[in-house]
């Protein structure tokens, strides 16, 4: 039997790696978009205990405004790496969408290569059980040739 060799394997190789590279840039996007996840969570609760901070120093009683001055400006500059942060992670999300789709494609240009690759193997080994029938019939009828030219 002939062994059996795909064209375009090369090329099926290099999309496969093209595949596993955009693999590894999504895992990537994903990994960013966690940090930034975190870095949100962190300043949430950090602008929660600032909050707090806040109502304890405005409770009735006696008000110390440069305090207060310094809570507020906290909690501005707080709420600015926040909205920023925010941006970072609408961004990675739009990231992580763009590279998806990059994957997507990616993964159809290997798909296609392998459909065509399989087809073609079907038909190879068809072609190739064609040959060995057509062998053994005719091994098969040399012998039965043989067999009629000793008997005749």
């Amino acid at each position: 039997m002939a062994k059996f060799t795909f064209p375009l394997a090369t090329l099926l190789k290099l999309r496969e790696q093209t595949r596993d590279e955009k693999r590894e840039d999504l895992a990537e996007a994903y990994r960013d978009e966690e940090i930034i996840a975190e870095e949100e969570r962190r300043l949430e609760g950090e602008l929660s205990e600032l909050t707090r901070k806040s109502r304890r120093a405005s409770a009735p009683g006696r008000l110390d405004l440069a305090r207060l001055r310094e809570l507020g400006r906290s909690e501005a500059l707080l709420r600015a790496r926040r909205q920023n942060t925010t941006k970072r992670h609408r961004a990675a999300r739009a990231e992580i969408e763009a590279r998806l789709a990059t994957l997507v494609e990616a993964n159809r240009g290997v798909r296609v290569l392998e459909t065509l690759r399989r087809r073609q193997l079907d038909c190879h080994r068809t072609e190739e059980n064609r040959r060995d029938t057509r062998e053994m019939d005719e091994t098969a009828a040399r012998s039965a040739a043989k067999g009629r030219d000793v008997d005749g």
